[in-house]
């Protein structure tokens, strides 16, 4: 799979039955790969290195809370107040000091009395930080869309027409007829044409139903058991 053409790769869960050590070198070797290739990997793993990435994005509730270098993570917790113990693990830390549960437990400014910091908290504190204060300059700045290709701007609500859509799930159903079994293929004009013309006959039915109706309406008044005379 690496030794294709293909710019893009996804990967899941991919350190499952190896080692820590092993599943490291696979990593560095990957992000060298990225790094000299030009491509894109969209990896999931299992309770990786911190040292494995260079930029961590953490989200919490949808909300960005820390975007930036790895090496800086731990230095804005400890600038909100909170502390990674000597034996924790990064990644664990990082699960637990936004959860309103296990937050309490990291709190080291221990002259403060500690109070639950939200998910926006941290957002406006990470906007104040250094590694925050360029990244919210740099998005205050409108995008200049004279700048993107047309092609990647959005100009319609769906991207492809109905009678697209029609044709596709066509093809697929007919690619399956004909490879199941020769015996739709070769039945398929028979209820091709009843499909098609039951619309019609439908119409031919209520044209003469409504010339009959008369008729039907004064046999309705007629009594089975005491005719009239």
């Amino acid at each position: 799979m690496l030794v294709g053409p293909a710019k893009v790769l996804l990967m899941d869960e991919i350190s499952i039955g190896l080692d820590s050590s092993t599943t490291f070198q696979i990593c560095n070797s990957m992000k060298q790969m990225v790094h000299v290739m030009d491509v894109t990997m969209i990896i999931s793993l299992l309770q990786p290195a911190p040292e494995t990435f260079d930029d961590i994005i953490l989200l919490s509730e949808g909300q960005v809370v820390y975007q930036g270098p790895q090496e800086s993570v731990l230095e804005f917790f400890e600038y909100t107040g909170f502390k990674c113990p000597d034996r924790k693990g990064v990644a664990n830390f990082l699960q637990e000091v936004t959860s309103k549960k296990d937050q309490e437990q990291y709190w080291f400014k221990k002259d403060q009395p500690y109070r639950y910091v939200s998910n926006s908290d941290f957002v406006k504190r990470f906007s104040s930080f250094r590694i925050g204060q360029p990244i919210s300059s740099e998005l205050k700045v409108p995008y200049d869309k004279s700048n993107a290709h047309p092609a990647a701007l959005v100009t319609k609500k769906y991207g492809i027409s109905n009678w697209e859509l029609l044709k596709a799930s066509f093809a697929r159903e007919w690619l399956l007829m004909k490879s199941h079994s020769p015996w739709p293929t070769a039945t398929s004009p028979a209820a091709t044409v009843p499909a098609v013309a039951a619309p019609a006959a439908r119409q031919l039915r209520g044209c003469s139903s409504g010339l009959l109706e008369p008729c039907a309406t004064e046999s309705s008044t007629l009594d089975p058991i005491h005719p009239k005379p």
